[in-house]
């Protein structure tokens, strides 16, 4: 089953894409489930019930998960097996993972905006297979994997990031360095209580348990 997010007439709808149509969701399903991330969240997304058929040209498709909590990208994943210019980078022991944000994913058929300035010289594209966890996981064994997955979508992840709006955050790093930095090393154990001071601001405090 292909799920989607998708709009019409101005408002948000989710459903299920077959032979060019949409079948949304039903009235009384999305009220219980607001929209997908809800229903895949609550494992009722495959039992999900449909409402009247839409033709699939009637709609404007959305990102499937318009709204991630977490969008978690890898990187140096794939060792490219065609010719590049330039030296390749090792394939490294250990997963490289960053993230993105829900204000850079637009949907099918959407204008990518180009970026103005330097940037422009450098827009680049990548596309990419998406894995849409279908409930929580924390350190699961290789074997169980497919358990936690629910399903998986298509990704053209540019790669211009330089964009900042208002009420944004940047961490701007660890003057002091962190607890991995020293020597030795200074991790966190249960009862530990951590406090942040900055002089003109206060203090952040947090205890470990």
């Amino acid at each position: 089953m292909k799920f989607t997010s998708f709009e019409i007439d101005g408002n948000y709808k989710y459903g299920s894409v077959s032979d060019g149509n949409i079948l949304p969701a039903s009235a009384d399903f999305s009220q219980n489930y607001p929209d997908l991330k809800a229903a895949i969240s609550s494992e009722m997304a495959h039992k999900m019930e449909f409402g009247t058929a839409i033709p699939l040209e009637k709609v404007k498709l959305l990102p499937p998960i318009p709204n991630p909590q977490k969008i978690i990208c890898a990187g140096l994943n794939y060792n490219k097996k065609y010719p590049i210019d330039v030296i390749a980078p090792e394939i490294p022991s250990e997963p490289v993972v960053f993230s993105r944000f829900n204000d850079s994913l637009i949907g099918h058929d959407e204008n990518l905006d180009f970026p103005s300035g330097l940037a422009g010289d450098t827009y680049d594209y990548e596309g990419e297979i998406v894995v849409v966890i279908g409930k929580p996981m924390w350190q699961a064994a290789e074997a169980d994997v497919k358990k936690y997955i629910f399903g998986f979508s298509i990704m053209n992840e540019g790669s211009v990031r330089g964009y900042l709006a208002a009420g944004d955050i940047i961490a701007t790093g660890s003057p002091e360095g962190s607890g991995g930095s020293s020597s030795p090393p200074k991790f966190l154990i249960p009862g530990d209580t951590v406090s942040v001071s900055v002089s003109s601001l206060g203090t952040l405090r947090n205890q470990v348990s």
